[in-house]
């Protein structure tokens, strides 16, 4: 194996195009979450299992929308962000943004949860209210995301190796700011 294929193997993961893909990810679901409780998709005010049953499909239809176009955007964020050309690494950061963010999210939501809890804003029935169907449809809507991280991903390498064969090198260069630089 010569030195350039170690270095290759080596540096097949960027961490902070993984990070900076969930991170893109999350922001994308959180502000689309607040334009569906702007748009009146969803009850205002504390949470039980009697408003549970007052959530429209519409709601639902977005929520699940709004994920798979986030984790999409995270997938193709964290391939193009670490240059990857190839599909499968491109596909390897998306899987890795969206599980960043789902692990993220969880403890946010159980985090959230908690203190929900705590402040009487949220009753004990609404867990019990959340499971069969509600669950399904949260796994399933979670493979759909991660589906869409992945296609993301390749999606993002596709794009990326399209612009380094089309542009030649110069483009490919890391990018240095000289806002002061002296002038010879």
């Amino acid at each position: 194996m010569t030195m350039n294929e170690a270095a290759k193997r080596r540096a097949r993961v960027r961490a902070g195009a993984v990070v900076g893909g969930a991170v893109v990810e999350l922001v994308t679901i959180g502000l689309l979450l607040m334009l569906a409780g702007g748009l009146g998709l969803w009850p205002m005010g504390s949470l039980d299992s009697a408003k549970m049953t007052e959530i429209s499909a519409g709601f639902a239809v977005f929520a699940g929308a709004a994920w798979i176009a986030a984790a999409f955007l995270g997938g193709y964020i964290a391939a193009v962000s670490s240059r990857a050309t190839d599909r499968r690494d491109g596909a390897l950061h998306g899987l890795m943004s969206w599980a960043i963010a789902c692990a993220t999210g969880a403890v946010l939501v159980c985090t959230w949860f908690m203190a929900a809890l705590a402040v009487d804003l949220v009753n004990i029935d609404l867990a019990s209210a959340m499971s069969g169907r509600i669950m399904i449809a949260f796994f399933i809507g979670d493979l759909l995301a991660l589906t869409a991280a992945l296609a993301g991903g390749v999606v993002g390498a596709r794009a990326e190796a399209r612009l380094s064969t089309s542009s030649g090198s110069e483009l490919r260069r890391p990018l240095t700011i000289r806002a002061f630089a002296p002038t010879t």
